[in-house]
């Protein structure tokens, strides 16, 4: 009897440990954002950086993108999550070149109050969105209407979401996984 157990009981087990693992769907994960569910693929859109260069879906491919779009009044809250886009960027070190960082505006009026505090983000890329052509899509793709920081992979398809309140030092330690796992961007 003992013998039948020993060859019956590890199928027991990964059986239970399967049925728990799909009731849950997020038993044994590690990441602190949240997952995009189904991951969308960007749709081609074309917008203008601050240097006047043309900005669309192709940009994205190759490089892991931190998008925040600003709401229309860009309080504290939304100073702190650009501040921590670039934290993150610099704190990433030599992986650093691998991920880019993208603000959005839906209004020119926008981007110019900010442009004083904007100065010391050099690097950061810079698109008025009027028609809400990215916008809408990343829109979508939120898990709520709270502003958050979105990632999107070097393939352009928007991955996760990071909201408005969380810690950098996760989000940094979910980008520090994808760039180590990832064998593109």
């Amino acid at each position: 009897m003992s013998v039948v157990a020993l060859f019956i009981l590890p199928f027991v087990i990964a059986s239970w440990f399967y049925k728990q693992t799909v009731k849950t769907e997020v038993w044994g994960t590690s990441n602190k954002g949240l997952l995009v569910r189904p991951v969308r693929a960007l749709s081609d859109f074309t917008l203008f950086d601050q240097t006047g260069e043309q900005y669309n879906a192709k940009r994205f491919l190759g490089h892991w993108t931190l998008v925040f779009i600003s709401p229309e009044y860009c309080d504290e809250p939304c100073k702190k999550n650009i501040y921590h886009m670039r934290q993150i960027w610099i704190s990433l070190g030599k992986d650093a070149n691998r991920l880019q960082r993208l603000l959005v505006f839906t209004t020119i009026e926008q981007k110019q109050q900010l442009m004083d505090f904007l100065k010391a983000y050099p690097q950061t890329l810079l698109v008025v969105d009027e028609n809400e052509q990215l916008v809408g899509q990343i829109e979508t793709a939120r898990s709520s209407d709270e502003p958050a920081i979105m990632l999107i992979d070097p393939l352009g398809y928007i991955m996760m979401s990071f909201p408005q309140a969380m810690d950098p030092q996760d989000i940094l330690k979910d980008l520090r996984k994808l760039l180590k796992i990832s064998q593109i961007g």
